[in-house]
């Protein structure tokens, strides 16, 4: 017997993948709506993942560059259960290109720590705690490899699971694994100073 919880779930991704099929129907027709429909839905979760890949400098302007692409591609997009992964893969090979290209001028992208989420009955120094911590681990996770980076961001902060996070990097969920084992033990040691 499925629990409550299972069928609220299944609710929510039936529905879910109802909307995904009617911005895709309107964008295969080149129905201005369907695209307006997608970034609604899409716009705060792709910028999020490019934030915690990029810093916030960059990320606005990473984000609209992902759009253009988005705006050029969505229409051959034939599955909506598809849909989810095939934008992260937009935004994964746009953010790729544009660490490629920071690279050739010998810059690196710089991350920036997230606002700390705070009880508003905090005192001033708990929250000045929470913000450095949250600087430090946002300070480590920038400086894992890009693909350790990536797993982290996926899994972690953008709650995909290990075979979401494989469909969408094209890798098996052992690779997945794989990196997070390491981007954890490579944290750890980052924290803990060595």
């Amino acid at each position: 017997m499925r629990s409550t919880g299972a069928r609220q779930g299944g609710a929510r991704e039936s529905a879910e993948r109802r909307a995904h099929e009617l911005i895709l129907s309107r964008c295969a027709r080149a129905d201005e709506r369907g695209l307006e429909m997608l970034f609604e839905r899409w716009d705060r979760p792709l910028f999020y993942y490019v934030r915690r890949m990029l810093g916030d400098e960059e990320a606005s302007d990473v984000t609209q560059d992902i759009w253009v692409e988005i705006s050029r591609g969505v229409h051959r997009v034939g599955d909506a259960g598809a849909l989810p992964a095939w934008l992260y893969r937009v935004a994964r090979n746009v953010v790729a290109d544009h660490i490629k290209k920071q690279a050739g001028r010998g810059t690196e992208p710089l991350d920036e720590a997230p606002e700390p989420t705070t009880d508003e009955r905090a005192d001033p120094e708990s929250i000045a705690f929470v913000a450095a911590e949250a600087a430090q681990v946002q300070a480590a996770i920038s400086r894992l490899p890009f693909n350790q980076r990536e797993a982290v961001v996926l899994h972690f902060l953008n709650d995909l699971n290990l075979a979401e996070i494989g469909l969408l990097l094209g890798v098996p969920e052992g690779t997945v694994k794989s990196r997070l084992f390491y981007a954890r033990r490579r944290l750890r040691e980052i924290l803990d100073g060595r």
